[in-house]
């Protein structure tokens, strides 16, 4: 009786876990690459989601965020 809750439920849960695991990636991936070699910065200046998935961490975490803030150059 719980059966299609429980997929709902599930689903949006993997959906949160997916655009957590992508921001980080993304973040890291920020970091890693400051001279913008592996995406371009007018790749990301034209995509409508990389600054908002990118940004969540920062969002969800702040005291992460404000550790890592002087090591990031944006």
């Amino acid at each position: 009786s719980l059966g299609w809750v429980n997929k709902l439920l599930g689903l949006a849960m993997g959906a949160v876990l997916t655009v957590l695991i992508i921001s980080i990636i993304l973040n890291v991936l920020d970091f890693i690459d400051s001279g913008n070699q592996v995406i371009s910065q007018t790749s990301k200046d034209a995509s409508t989601l990389y600054y908002p998935i990118k940004d969540i961490i920062g969002r969800l975490f702040p005291a992460a965020h404000e550790i890592a803030k002087p090591f990031i150059t944006t």
